[in-house]
């Protein structure tokens, strides 16, 4: 395809593209990392502003379709040399408009530009290819208002967010607030807001504040679990890890991270006792107008009790199949618990080691809904 001899953008913004469709194309697989970039504090006199010249061909013919040079414009703390390694358009080449665009695919990958454009300019029947980027900020330093909370795990969050010196990507900054403001939210304040503040300064850097509105404190005034057999309400609050009482317990903070894994041991609880089709609903956490008092409720359909129906072993068995089923140390009519089921699988992968027999032990059940009960069947292989 002939180009007229003139100049041909292509942007990522999408402003003008004229031989390159980046809407059209699938993204690139992620490039590999560039060498570190220099960061603050390095010398003007270091920072490269000219054109590079990544590639350059003796002309072999007239054909303006032929790239005579590949140039790179517009980096300051990236190496020439690391960008110019990134490309796989060359001079001498007839030009390749699917190539050129998975250079700028890989090269927007990296994270290190907020924009990539790539010139085609043909001059006297000469063409030359240029990319022009503009790079991401710098982190210059980071800082968050004191508040009342403190602690390890807040100082572990906070160290996470925009290192002095490393790229700026706005991605990657809002998970790391949202981690903070998890820490809070796990402490009891969960109407804390964490705005940031990114504020440019000279040398293409950025300074970033947190700023933190903890708002008050929250406490469990009232937990529930609609549905459960009233007599189990206390085993299943003492399931919950509540710190002594300073958590997920009434006159204590909520820390929904520690309230569902106590939700995956009552799940556990009631599998030990047969009701393998229990239902738990996600908690319900409602804010009462004062905004300080929270009630958590969470609904339970127990369902019926399971037994377990029969039980067999087979495979890789370093003994006969009556005294496989002996050792699981369950049998046919017992109320359905998978605690002791792990324990008879785990004293048969004892035995099977000893005897020089396979290990790797799959449980298959099969729930029967109608007698309510779960068949079992070992299959035992190396």
């Amino acid at each position: 395809m002939k180009l007229p001899n003139q100049r041909h953008v292509i942007g990522l913004a999408g402003a003008l593209v004229t031989f390159v469709s980046l809407a059209a194309c699938t993204p690139a697989k992620a490039p590999g990392p560039l060498s570190k970039p220099k960061v603050a504090g390095t010398p003007a006199s270091a920072i490269e502003t000219k054109t590079k010249t990544c590639s350059v061909a003796k002309p072999t013919s007239d054909d303006a379709d032929v790239v005579e040079r590949v140039e790179l414009e517009g980096n300051r703390r990236i190496s020439s040399d690391d960008i110019c390694n990134y490309l796989k358009t060359r001079a001498g080449k007839t030009l390749d408009e699917l190539g050129v665009t998975r250079d700028v695919r890989e090269l927007w990958a990296s994270g290190l530009f907020d924009d990539i454009e790539v010139e085609s300019r043909v001059v006297a029947g000469k063409r030359s290819l240029i990319f022009r980027v503009r790079e991401r900020p710098s982190v210059h330093a980071v800082t968050l208002t004191q508040t009342a909370l403190s602690g390890p795990a807040l100082a572990a969050a906070s160290a996470e967010v925009g290192k002095a010196g490393t790229i700026l990507d706005f991605g990657t900054l809002r998970l790391q607030v949202a981690r903070i403001r998890e820490v809070y939210v796990e402490n009891g304040y969960g109407a804390a807001e964490v705005n940031t503040q990114v504020t440019p300064i000279a040398g293409n850097q950025v300074d970033i504040e947190l700023k933190v509105t903890e708002g008050a404190r929250q406490k469990i005034v009232a937990l529930r679990f609609p549905g459960a057999d009233p007599s189990r309400i206390a085993a299943l609050t003492a399931l919950l890890d509540t710190e002594k009482g300073s958590t997920n317990a009434v006159g204590g903070v909520y820390r929904p991270t520690r309230f569902e894994r106590g939700l995956l041991d009552i799940n556990s609880y009631y599998w030990d006792r047969g009701m393998v089709t229990v239902q738990l609903s996600p908690v319900e956490v409602t804010l009462a107008p004062d905004r300080t008092s929270l009630t958590l409720v969470v609904p339970i359909v127990e369902g019926d009790v399971y037994a377990f129906g029969t039980i067999g072993c087979a495979g890789d068995l370093a003994m006969s199949e009556a005294d496989c089923v002996a050792l699981l140390g369950v049998k046919k009519g017992d109320i359905f618990s998978r605690k002791r089921m792990m324990e008879g699988v785990a004293r048969l992968v004892s035995a099977q080691t000893k005897g020089g027999h396979g290990t790797s032990i799959d449980p298959q059940s099969d729930v029967d809904t109608t007698k309510h009960t779960v068949a079992l069947r070992l299959v035992v292989s190396k």
